[in-house]
C-alpha cells in the first residue's frame, strides 16, 4: 500500500526535505514502515497518516533508523501510538 508519494512529501515538507536522488528510496522505506504499523485500510487516507509518512521519509533520507516525534505525533492524533517516559511506542515497537 502506498501511504505517501514523493510529490506529497514535497508538498507537505517543501522541496528541500532531501536530495533528489534520495527521495524515491526514502518514500519507499516510509511506505514500508507505515505498512508495518498494521493501519486499517481507509479511503480516503487520513491526512495525519500522510504527515506521518512524510516525517518517516525525512528520517529515511537522512539514514536515521528511529522515528522522530513528528511522525509518532501524527499517528497519535489518529490513535495509533502512545508516548511514555521511555519514548514513542507504535504498536508495541520501541522508538
Amino acid at each position: 500500500m502506498e501511504y505517501v508519494t514523493v510529490s506529497e512529501v514535497d508538498e507537505l515538507m517543501g522541496q528541500s526535505w532531501a536530495a533528489e536522488d534520495k527521495k524515491a528510496r526514502a518514500v519507499l522505506l516510509a511506505n514500508a514502515w507505515m505498512g508495518g504499523q498494521r493501519l486499517p485500510s481507509l479511503d480516503p487516507m487520513p491526512q495525519q497518516w500522510k504527515q506521518a509518512g512524510a516525517e518517516v521519509a525525512i528520517e529515511a533520507a537522512a539514514d536515521r533508523r528511529t522515528v522522530r516525534p513528528g511522525a509518532a505525533q501524527a499517528l497519535d492524533r489518529a490513535g495509533r501510538c502512545r508516548f511514555s517516559e521511555k519514548g514513542v511506542s507504535v504498536y508495541g515497537q520501541g522508538k
